[in-house]
């Protein structure tokens, strides 16, 4: 009889969990400016999840899970689309003209998110040691030219380094990224 209940529970447990895994994700968005504009939800760029209108730029859907999947959440009132890694947490959208989209959508993307604010460093750092070396050719200071190109190589294992830190504390995503071609 004691069996019997433990497996009772744990089926319960078991199908409790798989029903809140496969409810989906709430999606709200919150963009006065954008009035009743029209928007579309896709999974990397070509399966359509939600296409609709905002209501005075306000928007709350409950969608499929997907996880696990790059979206692209397109407002067309604002023209730049919002893409997005989703994690299965529930995603929230904001815009303000200083910042422009804001995309709250789990730990994974925060994650990505601090990414690409290293690879911004990165492409700022990278164009200041070209404006210097370009000096030091121009000058024919063959020692600075050296030190730059020295950092330069320090700088481009140090991304690495991050990028195969981020790969390995964020498994797909994290192999999604590093493999993916970056922009420049």
């Amino acid at each position: 009889m004691k069996k019997i209940l433990i497996i009772a529970a744990v089926a319960s447990f078991l199908s409790a969990c798989n029903n809140n895994a496969s409810d989906g994700f709430e999606l709200t968005i919150d963009i006065p400016s954008a009035g009743n504009s029209r928007i579309k939800v896709t999974l990397e760029g070509d399966s359509l999840i939600y296409e609709g209108n905002l209501s005075d730029g306000s928007l709350t859907a409950n969608l499929s899970n997907v996880d696990h999947q790059i979206v692209m959440i397109q407002v067309k009132e604002l023209g730049q689309p919002g893409i997005y890694f989703h994690d299965g947490s529930n995603v929230s959208i904001t815009y303000d003209d200083s910042s422009g989209l804001n995309i709250d959508a789990g730990a994974m993307n925060d994650s990505l998110k601090v990414l690409n604010s290293r690879y911004d460093f990165f492409l700022k750092t990278q164009s200041v040691l070209e404006e210097k070396f370009m000096k030091a050719m121009n000058e024919g200071d063959l020692k600075v030219q050296e030190q730059i190109r020295q950092e330069a190589m320090n700088l481009e294992k140090s991304l690495e380094r991050q990028q195969i830190e981020f790969a390995k504390r964020n498994d797909i995503l994290g192999a999604s990224i590093i493999l993916a071609p970056r922009r420049s």
